[in-house]
C-alpha cells in the first residue's frame, strides 16, 4: 500500500474511534497503533485530561526514559518554564510542536530533555495539545530515539 493509502486508511480508521464506546485507554492504544503506521516513532506518550482543569487524568506510554522519571516530568511541565509545554500548545497557532524546532537544533535548552529524556536516550519529541471544540482533551508525546547526524525530517502545520 503506497503512503498517501496508508495516511488515508488510518486518518480514516482514527476518525471512526470517534463513534466508538471504549475505555480511553483501548481508544489511545489503537490511535497510536494508526499512528504507527504511517509514522516514524519509537516511543509514545498520550494521556488524557479532564476538559474541566488543565491536568492530566489517565495516561498509556511505552516510554521507559519518562515513565522511570515521571515525577520529575510533571514538575518541569507543571512548574518550570520549557518549551513546547502542552499548557502552551494549547492556546498556540499550531497545537504542535518539535523539540529540535523550537530549541533551534540545541536540544539542550529544553530542561525536559536534559532532565528526563536525553539520560533515557530520547533524541527529538513531537508533542501535541489534543483540542476539540476549544478544549484540551488530552496530550500526545511522540519521541525518537538518539540517532548520530541531524533529525529525519521537520513537519508543520
Amino acid at each position: 500500500m503506497n503512503d498517501t493509502l496508508k495516511l488515508a486508511s488510518a486518518r480514516e480508521s482514527i476518525s471512526r474511534l470517534s463513534t466508538v464506546d471504549a475505555a480511553w485507554p483501548v481508544l489511545a492504544g489503537e490511535v497510536i497503533t494508526q499512528l504507527r503506521r504511517v509514522l516514524g516513532f519509537d516511543a509514545f506518550c498520550a494521556s488524557q485530561n479532564d476538559p474541566r482543569v488543565p491536568l492530566p487524568a489517565a495516561a498509556l506510554a511505552d516510554n521507559d526514559a519518562v515513565s522511570s522519571r515521571q515525577r520529575r516530568f510533571w514538575q518541569i511541565e507543571m512548574q518550570q518554564p520549557d518549551v513546547n509545554k502542552t499548557r502552551d500548545l494549547t492556546t498556540a497557532d499550531c497545537p504542535v510542536g518539535i523539540l529540535s524546532v523550537s530549541t533551534d537544533g540545541d536540544l539542550a535548552r529544553s530542561t525536559r530533555w536534559r532532565e528526563v529524556l536525553d539520560p533515557g536516550g530520547i533524541g527529538d519529541e513531537l508533542r501535541a495539545a489534543l483540542m476539540a471544540d476549544g478544549r484540551w482533551w488530552g496530550s500526545l508525546s511522540l519521541y525518537r530515539v538518539a540517532r548520530p547526524g541531524p533529525p529525519d525530517g521537520v513537519a508543520s502545520c
